[in-house]
């Protein structure tokens, strides 16, 4: 596999499992593959809550459980480098997008309305 293939296959990998890095070719494929896996499990936690009716604390629970994950795990295992503290951020950064996706096209409007 090559190119673009290539860097598609990436999403078929786990982050933490690093089994993705040899199907990704560039830097900026990587970073975007861990960007929308992060998005894509914030849509998924996020669903989670809202269509299933459960209270909005259930959701700031998870969002807390995953700032602690970032802030006791990542940052410390890598010796508080910069960069990490910077992946961490954008890690935060694009659970909540994925969030506020979600949450702004449940709110746009009913079946048909245009």
């Amino acid at each position: 596999m090559s190119g673009i293939g290539q860097e598609f296959g990436a999403l078929l990998h786990s982050d933490l499992s690093c089994a993705g890095a040899e199907a990704v070719s560039g830097a900026l494929g990587w970073w975007l593959t861990v960007s929308l896996a992060h998005f894509g499990i914030g849509v998924a936690v996020s669903s989670l809550v809202l269509f299933r009716g459960l209270s909005h604390t259930w959701l700031w629970l998870g969002i807390v459980g995953i700032f602690l994950k970032e802030v006791a795990g990542d940052i410390p295992n890598s010796g508080f480098q910069a960069i990490v503290i910077l992946d961490s951020l954008w890690d935060l950064a694009c659970y909540m997008i994925g969030f506020f996706v979600l949450w702004g096209l449940m709110m746009s409007g009913g079946e048909g309305e245009t």
